[in-house]
């Protein structure tokens, strides 16, 4: 099983209270691998990415998409970007980032600042859109 295709898996078990839908769309560039529905946040995309560096690799479609949908709507994101990183003798990590963290991701994913890290209840919530209580 490709590395992206695990992390879908594991996004989808991980978090329950999403409805996650893999979107296979080959013919339109760019559009993130995943729409998610929850009843407090609505629609919100993400795009998966696995890693064994410090760098993410998009293409130059997912890197537009992502860069036009930066912008938070009513203080929030609705565009994601779930990585796994698998680097050499290192534990995996799953991170959240928000789709404005995409030219940081390029670069260096060690400068940029997650939304959350290695809590999937932290991830659902975020993506899901619930306040903190």
């Amino acid at each position: 099983m490709k590395p992206e295709k695990s992390l879908y898996h594991k996004f989808k078990k991980n978090c329950p209270n999403l409805l996650i839908t893999s979107i296979e769309c080959y013919n339109i560039g760019g559009i993130p691998d995943c729409l998610v529905w929850s009843k407090s946040g609505g629609f919100a995309m993400v795009e998966l990415k696995h890693t064994t560096t410090n760098k993410c690799k998009f293409s130059a479609h997912q890197i537009l998409f992502a860069y036009q949908r930066k912008d938070l709507i009513n203080g929030n994101h609705r565009n994601f970007i779930l990585v796994e990183q698998a680097l050499k003798d290192d534990p995996r990590s799953i991170k959240l980032y928000g789709s404005n963290s995409v030219e940081g991701l390029l670069l260096d994913i060690r400068e940029v600042k997650p939304l959350a890290t290695n809590d999937w209840k932290l991830i659902e919530k975020i993506i899901s859109n619930q306040k903190n209580n």
